[in-house]
């Protein structure tokens, strides 16, 4: 998924940067709560603002119905982020390391 940069409507991440700056082990990070799309989207024009704002889709024709369950599972995916990215297995690297 892209965000928009001035000028740049389709810059990705992996475009601006080469790698990650880790301020702690890995193990101490925490994921997010997404804000409930009831909370965030209460009515039906902020659902329609959700609509043509997506954070969580590019998909061009994601139904309102279909909303609900696309805003649970990246509730999930962010509330456990390292266990749901390619660094996962770093959690308990120093164990690993200790078994050697």
């Amino acid at each position: 998924m892209g965000f928009d940069v001035v000028g740049h409507p389709a810059a990705r991440l992996v475009d601006l940067t080469d790698g990650y700056v880790w301020d702690r082990p890995i193990d101490e990070y925490r994921g997010v709560t997404v804000v409930p799309l009831s909370d965030y989207a209460p009515d039906d024009q902020a659902l329609a603002e959700v609509l043509a704002h997506n954070p969580f889709s590019d998909a061009p024709d994601l139904a309102a119905k279909d909303l609900p369950a696309l805003w649970e599972a990246e509730a999930r995916k962010l509330e456990s982020f390292v266990a749901t990215r390619p660094w996962a297995h770093l959690v308990d690297w120093r164990a690993a390391c200790a078994d050697r």
